[in-house]
């Protein structure tokens, strides 16, 4: 996973356009009633919409790293036709031909042909690259690692992190 700061997220989830909705989903989809994750997504959600950026900025600092995982689901929900539709297009168009270079045995990948690997790993980087900073996130690592997250297991995400 790329490091991510909190200026980063904070700043990603208070421009999305519907907050209130992306931490319904997540709750509702996500987290058992009684969880603790679910006191942190209602005060989440009242802090991004506050007008105060610093009370926001604060909290994230403060959920992280416990947390982190919770903001990257309520960021996919956040940003779900982004994301989906950056997802879509390189599973599309290269799910099968990808997941046929590598196999995860005990959570480590090792290769069934690397050069293949690397260079449809380069074009999917590419295009998620492109997507991104044609909706605005420029180079942000936190929305990095959600597309990454939306489409690939963690030990593919661990390589392909060094390279985007």
């Amino acid at each position: 996973m790329l490091e991510c700061t909190a200026d980063d997220i904070t700043t990603c989830l208070r421009k999305a356009p519907n907050i209130n909705s992306a931490v319904k989903n997540f709750l509702k989809r996500e987290v058992k009633k009684g969880d603790p994750a679910e006191k942190f997504a209602k005060s989440l959600k009242e802090v991004l919409v506050s007008p105060d950026e610093k009370r926001s900025l604060q909290f994230v600092t403060e959920a992280m790293p416990k947390f982190v995982n919770h903001l990257y689901s309520v960021a996919c929900y956040a940003y779900f036709d982004v994301v989906g539709k950056l997802a879509s297009s390189v599973v599309e168009k290269y799910a099968d031909d990808f997941n046929a270079t590598f196999e995860i045995n005990d959570g480590k990948l090792s290769y069934k042909d690397e050069a293949k690997f690397k260079k449809i790993a380069d074009d999917a980087l590419s295009i998620l690259r492109n997507g991104l900073k044609e909706n605005g996130f420029g180079d942000s690592p936190f929305m990095k690692n959600v597309t990454m997250l939306s489409i690939f297991e963690r030990p593919v995400i661990e390589v392909l992190a060094k390279k985007f």
